[in-house]
């Protein structure tokens, strides 16, 4: 009966990481010098995400953003290493 409200907060993460990735002009690879503070988003991402599937039964493909998204989602908070 709450897995549209855990969508719905997915889908925001999603949509707030894009507009920050808009904002930066992050489009393959983020800029060597770069200092990023979004890191949050991506932590309440995975942490939706994770109680989705765990809590929720959600079926992951089916709140996966696409394969162009998961690579930004992984590289940007990489590139801090």
């Amino acid at each position: 009966e709450t897995q549209e409200y855990t969508r719905n907060v997915v889908r925001y993460c999603l949509e707030a990481l894009q507009d920050w990735f808009d904002a930066i002009n992050f489009v393959d690879e983020p800029a060597p010098n770069q200092v990023t503070f979004h890191l949050p988003l991506h932590r309440y991402f995975a942490m939706f995400l994770s109680k989705a599937v765990k809590c929720q039964e959600l079926d992951l493909d089916t709140i996966l953003p696409d394969q162009e998204m998961l690579m930004k989602l992984m590289i940007h908070p990489l590139q801090i290493q």
